[in-house]
């Protein structure tokens, strides 16, 4: 992916240093911004990124948002009684292992 992808990119912001100087020019009224950041529970959750070869949603993209969402702790999964519901709709992503056997794991169920 292009760090412009990421990260965003504000036109109306000069750059600062190097063409190819990102880290500068990354943050908050910088050319590179980033995506929004919403809270939900309390915590911050930015925006996710990524993308596949041919533009298809794919089961280890599902993997690895999910990876973030349980990173961040998010949800808590220590007892509360409750079990995540998620809904899928029988995209053919939805069925490949990885992304089955990571939300069937034990620590990540």
């Amino acid at each position: 992916m292009k760090n412009e992808w990421v990260l965003g990119f504000d036109p109306f912001v000069d750059w600062i240093e190097g063409e190819e100087d990102i880290s500068k020019n990354i943050g908050e009224g910088k050319a590179m911004p980033q995506g929004p950041e919403c809270i939900f529970n309390g915590k911050h959750i930015p925006t996710f990124c990524c993308c596949s070869e041919n533009g298809s949603i794919m089961g280890q993209l599902l993997k690895e948002m999910f990876s973030v969402i349980n990173s961040l702790g998010i949800y808590d999964h220590t007892g509360t009684g409750l079990n995540p519901f998620l809904l899928l709709v029988g995209h053919r992503s939805h069925f490949e292992l990885n992304f089955l056997n990571y939300i069937n794991a034990v620590d990540t169920k």
